[in-house]
């Protein structure tokens, strides 16, 4: 199951990183219950499996009841008020594990606790005279109530020292002979309680120390993680700069030169035809002059957008001048990128820069040839372009000349 990590503690609160010295808990009610949510699971673990193992323990030491009895009504009455206490265990084990929320629910594992205090107390008053064992069996359900049982300082505080109080009254006044504990044994059952659950408490305090440092670390980490994805984003933005036109998003003089030289090498080593064009608007100072350069900017941007519509994802285009394209097509031979260049100089013909003085049509005269892939380079295949280029305004403008 995966936990969501939480976004406190905030190292700028003191407060919300406030760990009680005796609970053992965050201060703060949402650290404290992230923290839990993060331990959910381990803790629902540990409890099933000390509720089982001290469940099933319980009943053994009733062999000790049976030894001093024998085998009589008090000692089988023993051995019932034992097995209680161990389907109380295995009970509420069984539900920790089918919904490990209810490691958390105090109350219950609070009863479960007070039950076995209580027959063990019910024990000591039948069977008196056993104080080896009943001290044996007093630490260990001390120690496994403030170990084993986790996040439970305060309520196994509660039940471990109301019962050790009982547990020191029958000793000192039992219901049958003289006084069984001396002053060691209630020394001893003081330190029990006062070490246990201190141990407790710190125990609790570490868990949640090192969950502090870990979400730190992971803020830490997260921190590190975004400002690299910052600076990888802000490395690609440069690059993409560096090789784009920043008006039309097309590739720069520099750039469209490197790639045309690659497809051009690919058209040598495949045979296949590679053909060129050079796309310049047609009266484009007049444009700017009578309309302005925010107009002369839109018929760039008409122009690059309907290239874009007009060619294929494997062509090359680039903005190679003020108001001059290129386009290096590989696989076309000269009729198909003449069909090309004449539907895009159609399209632009037909487009339509909004203007506050009426409409504004935009032109292009375009020249296309088919490159000589090993007579010439890419440079020389261009400048052919560039003369039918010329050869097409000549000739009247918007129009495509092929050579």
């Amino acid at each position: 199951m995966s936990i969501d990590r939480p976004t406190s503690p905030d190292a700028d609160s003191a407060t919300t990183m406030k760990i009680g010295l005796f609970s053992g808990e965050f201060a703060d009610p949402a650290n404290e219950s992230s923290f839990r949510k993060d331990h959910l699971h381990g803790d629902a673990r540990r409890l099933v499996a000390t509720l089982a193992f001290g469940g099933l323990l319980y009943p053994v030491f009733g062999v000790s009841d049976v030894v001093y009895l024998g085998w009589t009504r008090s000692a089988l009455v023993m051995i019932l008020l034992r097995c209680i206490v161990l389907v109380s265990a295995l009970m509420v084990a069984v539900r920790v594990h089918r919904s490990p929320e209810e490691s958390y629910n105090y109350s219950l594992v609070t009863g479960v606790e007070i039950v076995a205090m209580s027959v063990f107390l019910m024990v000591c008053i039948v069977v008196p005279d056993q104080l080896s064992t009943h001290n044996l069996q007093f630490a260990i359900l001390s120690l496994a109530m403030f170990i084993f049982i986790p996040n439970r300082v305060v309520h196994a505080t509660a039940v471990v020292g109301v019962a050790s109080l009982v547990y020191i009254g029958l000793g000192l006044s039992p219901i049958r002979g003289g006084p069984t504990l001396g002053f060691e044994e209630v020394m001893t059952i003081g330190v029990i309680v006062a070490v246990g659950a201190a141990t407790s408490a710190t125990l609790s305090r570490a868990r949640r120390e090192e969950f502090v440092a870990f979400v730190e670390q992971q803020r830490a980490r997260q921190a590190l993680e975004t400002e690299i994805e910052q600076r990888a984003l802000l490395q690609n933005e440069l690059e993409y700069l560096a090789n784009h036109d920043a008006l039309t998003d097309l590739l720069n003089r520099r750039s469209f030169f490197e790639e045309s030289e690659r497809e051009f090498s690919k058209g040598r080593r495949t045979g296949h035809p590679v053909s060129v064009l050079v796309i310049d608007a047609d009266e484009f100072k007049r444009i700017n002059d009578l309309f302005g350069h925010h107009t002369g900017d839109e018929a760039i941007k008409i122009i690059a957008r309907q290239a874009k519509l007009s060619l294929r994802s494997d062509d090359v285009l680039g903005r190679v001048g003020g108001e001059e394209f290129a386009v290096v097509m590989p696989g076309t031979s000269l009729g198909l990128a003449h069909e090309v260049a004449s539907r895009l100089r159609e399209r632009i013909a037909d487009a339509v820069i909004d203007h506050p003085d009426g409409p504004v049509r935009l032109t292009v005269s375009i020249g296309a040839t088919e490159c000589k892939l090993w007579e010439e380079t890419i440079q020389d295949s261009l400048q052919r372009a560039d003369a039918a280029m010329y050869e097409a305004k000549e000739a009247g403008r918007n129009r495509v000349v092929g050579v």
